[in-house]
């Protein structure tokens, strides 16, 4: 371990001195380029100042770049900086009003912005969902930058008691702090105490399957601690587990927490716009669902999601694309034809509202039929098994 972050030192040296020979021999437009290449590498090892210094010279090459101050404000954002943070988020929507993530960062995460630059940032979220109801082709790549060195999975890693901290700083990008207390793991340590992180997340897994609500979301905590990989998954838990004991502020947390190391998994961004929603929070809910939709224009019940924001916003005329795409994507989602029917009778469309209501029970209808048909021939089944078992009780053939 330690020969191979000298190697990863080492190279970034050699880019370093590459970079301030050959930056401004880069054609004209691209002289930035090189900078923000060596800033993301310097900021995955953990040299966020460093890598500051190579997105302000970016910056200064090219202010006009969007892009440049996005990546800023997620590094600035990531060490804690949060003021910092907001202000290159508002210059990096300055600078692009309508790129739709500029717009995002600017509402969810630049606090004290001018009122009206946010009703613009929310027409331009507005404008970009209008174009995401015509197409189903993701984005040619991630629309939204994740700058941890170590991608966040959907399945935790978490250390025990010896591994534990060591995967903490390697999760923090501390890395030569995390080598050197890998490194000291040994033998020795076989007796080293059992209760830790691994040991509190299995824990809290019984604990939530036995409904212990309570004991479930503090051993998801406690296991933070010394999870390398999954964290985003592990908040979830903590944000389900908040909203079911009626702590909205804390899922609203967790959520965030979640989409902040996870920001391209739109299952993530509904978990967080569903809290957001239940706290009144409906603007910023609705640019949870669109960044959810950048990533994955095809995901219907994030359209349903924002068809019922905006019937609750008592903007029918709105909800009905929403639900109406929601129904092309995935027709089976019957629920949504009681949603559009209420939308279109609110615009007294009552012919077209009878219509989606006569579908909605014809398959609700349907779905409980075969629910029933499958339960039947569970407990069929069970029943010839139990008959099987009592006419010949021995076992022998």
């Amino acid at each position: 371990m330690h020969a191979a972050l000298s190697e990863w030192d080492r190279q970034l040296i050699a880019q370093e001195a590459l970079v301030e020979r050959e930056a401004t021999d880069a054609p004209a437009g691209r002289q930035s380029l090189p900078h923000v290449e060596l800033g993301l590498a310097l900021q995955l090892r953990g040299r966020i100042e460093d890598s500051l210094r190579e997105f302000d010279r970016a910056a200064e090459i090219q202010p006009e770049s969007s892009q440049v101050q996005l990546l800023r404000g997620l590094t600035l954002q990531g060490s804690g900086r949060s003021a910092a943070a907001a202000s290159a988020f508002r210059t990096a929507w300055a600078h692009n009003p309508e790129n739709p993530v500029a717009a995002y960062y600017l509402l969810r995460h630049a606090d004290g912005t001018d009122a009206d630059d946010n009703g613009r940032a929310r027409q331009a979220l507005t404008r970009a969902y209008e174009t995401i109801l015509t197409t189903t082709s993701p984005p040619a790549s991630a629309p939204f930058a994740s700058l941890d060195a170590v991608s966040d999975a959907q399945t935790p890693v978490v250390g025990d008691a010896r591994t534990g901290p060591g995967f903490a700083l390697i999760a923090a990008a501390k890395y030569t702090e995390a080598v050197a207390s890998l490194s000291t793991i040994g033998a020795g340590d076989i007796n080293a105490p059992v209760d830790g992180p691994l040991a509190r997340f299995i824990q809290a897994q019984v604990d939530e399957k036995e409904n212990r609500v309570s004991e479930a979301r503090e051993g998801y905590t406690a296991a933070l601690a010394g999870a390398l990989t999954g964290r985003s998954v592990i908040y979830v838990a903590i944000g389900r587990l908040a909203e079911v004991e009626g702590d909205g502020p804390a899922a609203i947390d967790a959520f965030e927490h979640a989409v902040r190391l996870n920001p391209n998994e739109p299952l993530m961004r509904q978990e967080l716009a569903t809290a957001l929603a239940a706290a009144g929070r409906r603007d910023a809910a609705f640019a949870e669902l669109v960044a959810g939709l950048l990533v994955n224009p095809a995901n219907a019940p994030l359209h349903a999601a924002i068809g019922q924001l905006r019937l609750d916003d008592n903007t029918p005329a709105d909800a009905v694309p929403a639900f109406t795409r929601a129904l092309e994507l995935s027709p089976e989602r019957y629920e949504v034809r009681y949603a559009l029917a209420i939308a279109l009778k609110r615009l007294g469309r009552n012919d077209e509202a009878a219509v989606q209501l006569q579908q909605f029970e014809r398959t609700r209808r349907e779905m409980l039929d075969r629910r029933r048909r499958d339960i039947q021939s569970d407990v069929d089944k069970e029943e010839t098994i139990r008959r099987g078992v009592s006419a010949n009780p021995g076992g022998t053939p």
